[in-house]
């Protein structure tokens, strides 16, 4: 029997309208979806800075008497009293006991029900805050700096809720919500913020930053408390040892240190290497000549492409490097 095609003309357009509906709905679907690359953002690490910028650009000012740096490098700063030993160990490595990892830059804010359980959000200032994650990290150790609960944390681009389980509300909280007075500091935090999203953390602010939360955010006394400041050329390699072994070993609080992050061992991957960034000394072991570090920023394209967040560790020879190789951006804070 012949083929009717006069009946079949319902059924052709039939199909194409079906076939004209899924793809619709794909494309709806498609647009639909975050923007989860990092090449579609409007900037992405490395952030270039200048020539020693991060000396010279600081947004605030600390006048340390003479007196209190003199102490300072005689290993004498005593502001808890604590009863220091006359040798240090070969080796010695500060217990880890609360996480801290550095917001991404676009991805899932926390809610009451859980880590990542709330709403989609990009924010590129996040990729610069190793500064404040390394205070954090610091801070932890000293008992008097507070440590911020649950909560809605802002910058100057977005509203961001964060649980503590990750301790990314006390990261915040250093970036842009404390504001020592007699500073200097225009506006609150450790950061500078740019355009957005240019951000960065001087070496003065950042020492600013930890002298404030160590002392417990004192009014008074966090000017001259505990930490100084030493760019590269004033430091040498034993001299970096020494005092990571009394801050660490002898009173039991982490260094900060700004490094060439090229050098260190968790970033040989990374994408975004090449600039500067801060990392907490947890230790040190002179038996196999290594420094143990912890590392705030996490793996994958919305952090820093690192092997991932957590205990470190790296040749003393190579953090010295990295210290030393930071075009005259690298320093101490001890």
């Amino acid at each position: 029997m012949k083929r009717n095609n006069a009946h079949c003309a319902p059924c052709l357009f039939t199909r194409f309208l079906f076939v004209v509906t899924l793809l619709l709905l794909f494309s709806l679907s498609f647009f639909m979806q975050p923007a989860a690359h990092a090449a579609s953002m409007t900037q992405s690490p490395p952030l270039h800075l200048k020539n020693g910028q991060l000396w010279t650009d600081a947004k605030g000012n600390l006048n340390q008497s003479a007196a209190f740096l003199q102490a300072k490098s005689a290993h004498q700063i005593n502001p808890l009293g604590k009863v220091t030993p006359l040798a240090d160990p070969s080796s010695f490595t500060l217990a880890v006991v609360q996480s801290f990892v550095e917001p991404l830059a676009y991805g899932y804010q926390d809610s009451s029900s859980g880590v990542g359980k709330g709403s989609y959000y990009t924010d590129e200032f996040n990729w610069y805050l190793c500064g404040p994650g390394a205070a954090s990290v610091a801070s932890w150790y000293w008992t008097a700096a507070p440590f911020p609960g649950a909560g809605t944390y802002r910058d100057p681009h977005s509203s961001l809720y964060w649980l503590t389980t990750y301790g990314k509300p006390d990261i915040m909280h250093i970036a842009y919500g404390i504001n020592p007075p007699n500073s200097g500091w225009k506006l609150p935090g450790v950061m500078t913020y740019g355009t957005y999203p240019t951000a960065y953390t001087t070496n003065p602010d950042l020492l600013i930053g930890m002298n404030y939360e160590a002392s417990g955010e004192s009014s008074t006394i966090w000017q001259n408390y505990y930490y100084v400041a030493v760019n590269p050329a004033s430091f040498s390699a034993s001299n970096l040892l020494s005092d990571i072994e009394y801050d660490t070993y002898s009173y039991g609080v982490p260094p900060v240190v700004s490094v060439n992050d090229s050098y260190l061992p968790d970033w040989q991957n990374s994408g975004y290497k090449g600039s500067s960034h801060d990392i907490a000394i947890l230790g040190y072991n002179n038996s196999n000549s290594t420094y143990t570090y912890y590392e705030t920023c996490d793996s994958g394209p919305a952090a820093c492409e690192t092997t991932g967040y957590g205990v470190k560790t790296i040749s003393q020879s190579q953090l010295y490097t990295a210290i030393e190789n930071d075009n005259n951006n690298g320093g101490l804070i001890w």
